[in-house]
C-alpha cells in the first residue's frame, strides 16, 4: 500500500522506536535520517512541480481563455524579446567598452 508520509513524523517515529529498543543509537539513527531524505517526495509532482500549483496555473490560463499552444507562442515570442533586448546591451555595451580604449 501506497501512502504520503511526512519525512520528519517518520523519521521521529523511527528515532524513538530505535530509542526504546537499542537505547541512543545516534549513528543508525544518522543512517536512518539519510535513507529517508533519498525516498521520493510524499507530494504529488509531475516534473518536479507541484500538482496543486499547476492545476492553479490551468485554472488561471482557462478563465483567461488560454489554450496550451498560445501560452507556448507566448513564452516563445518573450525569449525572442528577451534575446533582441539582451542583443542590444551586448551591442551597446562592446561599443561602450571600445570606446574607453580608444
Amino acid at each position: 500500500m501506497e501512502d504520503t508520509i511526512s519525512r520528519k513524523k517518520a523519521i521521529e517515529s523511527v528515532s524513538k522506536m530505535m530509542h526504546d529498543c537499542f537505547g541512543s543509537g545516534d549513528e543508525e539513527m544518522d543512517a536512518i535520517a539519510v535513507t529517508l531524505d533519498e525516498l521520493p517526495s510524499a507530494q504529488p509532482t509531475l516534473y518536479g512541480y507541484n500538482i496543486e500549483h499547476l492545476e492553479l496555473i490551468a485554472r488561471v490560463l482557462q478563465k483567461e481563455d488560454l489554450s496550451p499552444e498560445r501560452v507556448v507562442e507566448i513564452l516563445t515570442d518573450i525569449g525572442r524579446i528577451v534575446a533582441i533586448v539582451r542583443d542590444e546591451f551586448e551591442e551597446t555595451l562592446r561599443k561602450a567598452v571600445e570606446q574607453c580604449m580608444t
